[in-house]
């Protein structure tokens, strides 16, 4: 009598579509919002006399506020839910840049900037 030879599949699991859709378009956003804000600051800062060694300063601020503020997304995200967490970095974007064209000294822009990453690498101690 020959034995059967058992072959397993692998478990069919379903692509969560919607959540994949949901991410790529987060980061889409959040991409072409970079994309977008990196040179036009640059171009507005020099247009207001700021010398190059400080809008390179400031175009620093952004990678090191990412790196700093990194570990507080995951629970972020948990306390305020994925979808409202999004919206309120949309938010928050969108009145920086508002702002900015409003408040033309760049010296309370880099103070306050600096010190909300202070606080923040703080807060995640």
């Amino acid at each position: 009598m020959r034995a059967r030879r058992i072959v397993s599949r692998p478990a069919q699991t379903s692509t969560p579509w919607r959540a994949l859709v949901g991410v790529i378009a987060c980061v889409s956003v959040f991409d072409v919002t970079l994309g977008l804000t990196y040179p036009l600051l640059s171009l507005v800062l020099e247009g207001r006399g700021i010398t190059a060694a400080w809008v390179g300063a400031n175009a620093a601020m952004t990678p090191l506020g990412l790196v700093l503020t990194a570990p507080a997304v995951l629970p972020l995200a948990w306390r305020v839910g994925t979808w409202q967490l999004a919206l309120l970095a949309i938010g928050l974007t969108a009145t920086t840049l508002v702002l900015l064209r409003l408040i033309d000294d760049f010296a309370a822009w880099f103070c306050c900037a600096s010190s909300w990453v202070a606080r923040s690498a703080s807060s995640l101690r």
